[in-house]
């Protein structure tokens, strides 16, 4: 299982000076997708949404396999192009 992110979230939006810094935990299986950010007093302030399992590949599920790993996939588009902007 994957730790907690806050305190990833905090070091990378003190390291990169910004006011939100958008990251994903994975270890390939298991996918936490987060956003650190501060709020107006300065305090940093930490989302973190539910961990997200791509399921295990089988050949009589390669359906939801496929859905589970394109979900992942529009979630890190969606993320890059919205911190392009």
């Amino acid at each position: 299982m994957l730790n907690s992110s806050k305190s990833i979230g905090n070091s990378l939006t003190v390291s990169s000076r910004t006011k939100a810094v958008r990251f994903c935990l994975s270890d390939g299986r298991n996918w936490i997708f987060s956003l650190s950010t501060k709020d107006e007093q300065g305090n940093r302030v930490c989302y973190e949404g539910e961990m997200f399992t791509i399921i295990e590949p089988r050949q009589e599920i390669e359906e939801i396999f496929q859905r589970d790993v394109q979900k992942v996939v529009e979630l890190l588009y969606h993320w890059v192009s919205t911190a392009a902007c």
